[in-house]
């Protein structure tokens, strides 16, 4: 038969009050705080201030000293990114810095760091003195003048603004592209208006113009060797060209038609305008209507047109100087006499 085993009331109670305390007992936070040196510095210097946070893993603590100044007197200048050791036992060791300074010397004490658990608690660092050591200056020296400015030696990207200076040579590249389209755009446009992109040739007159062009298609001989089309093509384009440059209206774009209403309304035109009508229209009945014309026919043609362009050409006034200049000879031989 077993025996049975009897638990105390007063048994009961350590054992419950035991297994409350310890994880209590396992997750305490302690926040230590040192100099990296000693603890002296001179105003205007710098020191190290070592933070050491030891909690369970996954406590998500934090600091409450998150401003830029531990007293009135004493600022972090910066401070240092967390580092993580892990000491087993599901506990870690959180390691910062901060970088103090100060401007005014004394003997400082540092208030402690607060520092909130992630069970909400509030754990107090240890305290720390600061010494700052005035710089010593040597009175028997007199003043020194203050020194000349230091020369820079500095480059176009540093007159820039930040966000320029950053994509700067993207800016030059844009630059540079757009200039090199404006001149290739300057170059299409000139290649378009004068069939070449160098210096553009000054044209003859439009009667000397029409007269060899007319010439040139004469010798050709191409109604000669049944090439009429060609021959009727070539003798249109050539009266289109003289009559747009000699009357200055746009007659290499307008209907045969068009250019006859346009030339009736020319005085000068007017006399002769009934060969080119003729040429013309023969010359859109064999591209149109495939008209084939008898050899007198299209000897006939050419003929008008030359006829038609000694007719037009345009006769030369007197200037006005040599006008004069011959009416003061006239008069000198009149007194002559």
């Amino acid at each position: 038969m077993m025996k049975k085993t009897r638990i105390t009331p007063l048994f009961a109670c350590l054992l419950a009050l035991a297994l409350t305390c310890l994880p209590m007992l396992a997750g305490v936070t302690t926040v230590k705080v040192a100099f990296d040196s000693t603890a002296t510095m001179l105003m205007g210097n710098t020191k190290g201030l070592r933070v050491e946070i030891v909690e369970d893993r996954g406590s998500q603590g934090y600091l409450l000293n998150t401003g830029d100044t531990l007293t009135a007197l004493i600022e972090i200048a910066r401070r240092g990114d967390a580092d993580t050791v892990d000491l087993g036992n599901n506990r870690i060791q959180i390691n910062k810095t901060l970088t103090l300074q100060a401007f005014d010397p004394g003997a400082y004490e540092l208030p402690p760091l607060r520092y909130v658990t992630g069970h909400g608690d509030t754990v107090l660092s240890n305290t720390l003195t600061l010494d700052v050591r005035a710089v010593e200056v040597d009175t028997t020296k007199g003043i020194l003048p203050y020194r000349p400015p230091v020369a820079i030696d500095t480059k176009l990207l540093d007159h820039l603004p930040d966000k320029m200076a950053r994509y700067a040579w993207l800016y030059i590249a844009i630059i540079v592209l757009a200039l090199l389209a404006a001149i290739a755009l300057w170059l299409y446009y000139r290649w378009r208006k004068n069939g070449k992109l160098g210096p553009r040739k000054k044209l003859p007159p439009p009667y000397d113009e029409a007269k060899a062009a007319l010439a040139r298609l004469r010798s050709r001989s191409l109604w000669q060797h049944n090439r009429v089309k060609e021959y009727y093509s070539g003798l249109s384009d050539i009266l289109r060209r003289y009559v747009e440059r000699r009357f200055g209206f746009g007659a290499v774009e307008m209907t045969s038609s068009e250019i006859a209403q346009a030339l009736g309304e020319n005085e000068e035109a007017r006399p002769a305008q009934h060969l080119l009508n003729n040429v013309m229209q023969t010359a859109d009945l064999v591209k149109f209507a495939k008209m084939m014309p008898v050899a007198f026919e299209n000897e006939q043609a050419i003929t008008d047109a030359e006829r038609f362009v000694e007719l037009t050409k345009p006769v030369e006034k007197p200037k006005e100087n040599e006008a004069e200049e011959k009416d003061k000879d006239r008069g000198k031989e009149e007194v002559a006499k």
